[in-house]
């Protein structure tokens, strides 16, 4: 009797633990493969909430589109190729060029801006708009992008796929450079 009871223990043991060594097995034999998956994905659960970054990307790419300048019309220069670069401070890089195209807006304006400029991005963004240098599509745009890039910044190894960072970058070239043209178009230079 106690030899029947043993061997439903060990029976039992095997049967709870077998799907799980299976699954670690499968995990060892295909490693790299998976790892090649969970590099395309792009839809993160953090804390609850879901990110979709190719999405942002994309719709952000969209609206600087439908801009009222072309993208053919514009003088802008494509970002370099990233291919050496962490796609992670590819964003964080071509977002900081469109940082610093604000910035430079908001020196050619300051006059019309007074004297206290805050000092986060988002809102010398609000203010410009508010003074009415940029208008609301612009606006939304920058806002979009700079939210994507904060996504990235303060995600936790979210897997970025190439294709989606280059049109991020592409579109931060482009959005860069009508904002360079509004800082060139300022008051002072006529």
């Amino acid at each position: 009797m106690i030899h029947s009871e043993w061997i439903e223990l060990i029976a039992s043991v095997v049967n709870s633990i077998a799907w799980p060594v299976c699954v670690g097995i499968l995990l060892c034999i295909f490693r790299s493969d998976i790892r090649e998956l969970l590099n395309l994905i792009e839809t993160v659960r953090i804390r609850g909430f879901e990110f979709k970054f190719r999405e942002n990307v994309e719709e952000v790419a969209e609206k600087a589109r439908m801009l009222r300048v072309s993208w053919e019309s514009m003088a802008f220069k494509p970002p370099p190729e990233t291919t050496s670069l962490d796609p992670g401070i590819a964003v964080i890089r071509a977002w900081s060029s469109v940082e610093s195209a604000i910035e430079n807006l908001t020196k050619a304006h300051q006059h019309e801006l007074g004297k206290t400029i805050p000092r986060p991005t988002r809102l010398r963004i609000d203010r410009l708009l508010e003074v009415g240098i940029i208008d609301e599509q612009l606006a939304g745009i920058l806002r979009d992008m700079n939210g994507t890039r904060n996504m990235i910044a303060h995600g936790k190894d979210i897997p970025l796929h190439y294709e989606t960072v280059r049109l991020y970058e592409e579109t931060a070239a482009y959005v860069e450079s009508i904002v360079e043209q509004l800082e060139q178009k300022r008051p002072d230079s006529g």
